[in-house]
């Protein structure tokens, strides 16, 4: 299992969490400004929150190798990658970086068919580094298979969601109420993801592929 956040709330210890493989706390950047860019947040207040969660994680049984900083790299923010990587090396916790992307699945479709807006194109060609999600996915397998279906992703509404890239606009982004399906099997719960149309669309696409592998690479996974 998995948990992903952006450490805009503290993670208690009341819960043990020994059972996850991988939890996942995004940042932005490592500044005020990266973060009235993004999310708006108050930056300390999120450096204190990710400080008091890897805490209670590590209180709670969690293997720091499992707690991961992931830095979402964008043209503004290149000079604070490295600062979140020696915030993620003082935890004593994993990091890693990636490209961002479009945060819209019907932005990222439109995109890679050719077709989005120029103005909001050209907009986002100011943040985003948009060449090299291309050049990857001329790379995709035909045999890959994408790493989500591994994980059961909560939307937040606490319904099954398709998958941590699938858009809230989407139709079939909450695709079932464990309350109305309390004995259904991780194969139907599958059948259920690869067969909607959001993921047919993914797959079609390469997104699939490039969300796993949209990582610069520059620093070690763990310190």
């Amino acid at each position: 299992m998995g948990l992903s956040t952006n450490g805009s709330k503290v993670i208690k210890s009341e819960t043990s969490f020994s059972h996850l493989v991988n939890i996942k706390i995004s940042m932005p950047g490592f500044s005020q400004a990266s973060y009235d860019r993004i999310h708006g947040f108050d930056f300390e207040e999120i450096v204190s929150n990710i400080k008091k969660t890897v805490e209670n994680l590590k209180a709670s049984g969690v293997n720091p190798h499992n707690i991961c900083i992931y830095a979402h790299k964008y043209k503004f923010n290149e000079d604070e990658i490295p600062l979140i990587a020696k915030f993620a090396e003082n935890l004593g916790v994993s990091f890693i970086d990636g490209y961002a992307f479009f945060n819209s699945f019907i932005l990222a479709e439109q995109y890679l068919e050719n077709r989005l807006q120029k103005d909001i194109l050209d907009q986002a060609q100011k943040d985003l580094y948009l060449i090299q999600p291309k050049k990857l996915l001329k790379q995709r397998p035909k045999d890959f298979s994408c790493n989500q279906y591994n994980y059961l992703i909560l939307s937040h509404t606490g319904k099954m969601s398709l998958c941590c890239c699938a858009s809230i606009s989407s139709k079939d982004y909450e695709l079932l109420d464990f309350d109305d399906y309390n004995n259904i099997t991780l194969e139907e719960i599958y059948q259920k993801r690869i067969n909607s149309d959001t993921c047919k669309k993914c797959r079609k696409l390469g997104i699939d592929y490039m969300v796993v592998n949209n990582q610069p690479g520059n620093y070690e996974k763990f310190f």
